[in-house]
């Protein structure tokens, strides 16, 4: 039992049917080890995960399986490549692997190559070899089929794979202009999770006596719910944004321009923008609702609210050219929700 065992592959991306290989891998060897393929000429153009974060995905769900599980990494750019598995291409494979893995004694995979790797193995003892689930009857999937349609085969993709196929979508607008109201109500329709502007749910008795920090506070929340909700149970493969950042910064600059807190906190919050999910549509909820004062709004005279939604309103579209999505402003009254409910649907 004290042997070990190799898995090779892209996992472009790690889907549920490699993580039930590894599980069956398991059971026939002490230590298996899997060996992430990188590929900068052939991977598939059409994932949205970069060689990085592959490894990263794969590495974080082997640690969720066993920690008798080794994930390495290989650079194939330079070797020769057929589509195809044959003789000469696994002839060429077999010593590189078993100088990499000397103690391997069980070669597993899904795929012919399996075989043909095992039978040019260098060392004179040979190595085993077991195809598993060749026929993908435990697991019927495949890393393409994710790739080519991710919310049909939504159950099949890994936690940490499932940011990299949510779809987000962002609700913008400055203060009372029923952006939180429709996002509410498109969650519900929808059934997708959301993340609600944090201002609310950190400081919700605390009114207009806030300073720069507690600035740092919401962004920060805004920063981790927004990555964290791709991650939820209930995520189906979209997730809906009350706010961002940016209008965070919109309300500092309003605020505290001239504190001396200001350069800080600015900064620090620019830095949470740069890594925040990929958007796919914006939409932008314009001032064509009453204004109502709830204890954290000061700014509902005609000039300021023009104002603001002038500076909300460039936020999104400097946002839409970064994000490269569309930007939507929603129609008022009883025609918004059917606007934006297909406006979701678009990006579905």
């Amino acid at each position: 039992m004290f042997n070990e065992g190799l898995m090779i592959g892209k996992f472009s991306p790690v889907t549920n049917g490699h993580l039930t290989a590894f599980g069956m891998a398991l059971m026939k060897c002490h230590t298996l080890n899997v060996l992430v393929c990188i590929d900068h000429i052939h991977d598939p153009e059409d994932s949205p995960l970069n060689a990085e974060q592959r490894v990263a995905a794969v590495k974080a769900e082997c640690a969720r399986i066993s920690d008798r599980i080794k994930v390495s990494v290989i650079d194939c750019t330079s070797f020769p490549y057929e589509k195809e598995s044959n003789e000469e291409i696994s002839k060429y494979w077999a010593p590189i692997l078993h100088k990499m893995f000397p103690n391997v004694k069980t070669l597993f995979g899904s795929e012919l190559y399996v075989e043909m790797i095992a039978k040019h193995w260098p060392d004179c003892l040979g190595v085993n070899h077991e195809i598993l689930d060749f026929n993908r009857k435990m697991t019927s999937i495949s890393a393409t089929q994710v790739r080519q349609d991710p919310l049909a085969h939504w159950d099949f993709i890994p936690a940490s794979v499932k940011p990299f196929f949510t779809r987000n979508v962002l609700v913008l607008g400055a203060e009372s202009c029923g952006k939180t109201t429709m996002t509410k109500e498109l969650a519900n329709i929808m059934q997708a999770p959301m993340v609600p502007e944090m201002y609310r749910s950190i400081y919700n008795n605390k009114g207009m006596d806030f300073v720069p920090n507690d600035l740092v506070d919401v962004a920060t929340a805004q920063y981790k719910a927004a990555h964290e909700a791709a991650k939820h149970v209930f995520n189906k493969g979209l997730v809906l944004h009350d706010t961002c950042c940016e209008i965070t910064c919109m309300y500092l600059e309003e605020y505290f321009a001239n504190h001396e807190d200001f350069a800080k906190t600015y900064g620090f919050i620019q830095g949470l923008i740069a890594k925040e999910p990929k958007f796919d549509v914006i939409l932008f909820c314009d001032m064509n609702v009453e204004w109502v004062n709830d204890g954290t709004r000061t700014l509902g005279n005609e000039e300021d609210r023009k104002r603001m939604r002038n500076k909300a309103y460039s936020i999104a579209v400097q946002k839409a050219k970064r994000h490269g999505c569309e930007l939507v402003v929603m129609p008022a009254d009883y025609k918004r929700l059917p606007a934006a409910l297909a406006e979701v649907r678009k990006v579905l």
